[in-house]
């Protein structure tokens, strides 16, 4: 009989104890996404980042790392067909609302401010002229507040100049049209040394 109760005690006891096991944390999601995002499979980080986000929806690394995957995921869809694009752009998008929404936690916080810029700057490629004016602005001043935050941040010091690059890469034309019909007079701040 003492077997037995032991028996019922380790089959009730046992999964409740293995159920605690088996549920990590948001600081072991985030670990296992990051070993993932390490071994070059987005799908298994975006996974984990978003288990984390289950677990704790305002967690601020969870929310960058979500949209650095997602931007990531989308730059792989190289198709040139409607469904290709609006796919790729919808990732893209999503990765500016998660990026968004890891400015609001922590608005000193430099990823969140570069997930944006970031998301922003693969999205202008497929907008026309006035929404890509109205991009630049956005990606510059989230660049720029990145390296304000953090002087040392590889991605955004690329972003400003790739930014800088694009910029000088319009011609007087376009620039000139830029500038009167879009309101795009800060395209004057691009130089080639930033790029």
């Amino acid at each position: 009989m003492r077997g037995v109760r032991s028996l019922v005690l380790v089959c009730l006891v046992g999964p409740a104890a293995l159920a605690g096991q088996a549920r990590p944390t948001v600081a072991e999601h985030i670990a296992l996404g990051d070993s993932a995002y390490a071994a070059l499979a987005p799908q298994q980080a975006l996974g984990h980042y978003r288990a984390a986000l289950a677990l704790d929806s305002l967690n601020y690394e969870a929310l960058w790392k979500t949209g650095r995957e997602l931007v990531d995921i989308a730059k792989q869809i190289t198709g040139k067909d409607d469904s290709s694009k609006h796919l790729r752009d919808s990732l893209y998008t999503a990765a500016r609302a998660f990026g968004e929404a890891a400015v609001r936690v922590n608005p000193n916080g430099a990823d969140g401010h570069f997930t944006i810029g970031q998301a922003l700057g693969r999205l202008s490629r497929t907008k026309g002229g006035k929404e890509r004016v109205r991009f630049a602005k956005i990606i510059y001043d989230e660049g720029m507040k990145a390296i304000e935050l953090d002087s040392t941040h590889d991605g955004a010091c690329h972003l400003i100049g790739a930014w800088h690059a694009e910029v000088k890469r319009l011609s007087g034309f376009e620039k000139f049209f830029a500038k009167t019909l879009f309101g795009g007079g800060f395209l004057d701040n691009g130089n080639w040394d930033d790029a």
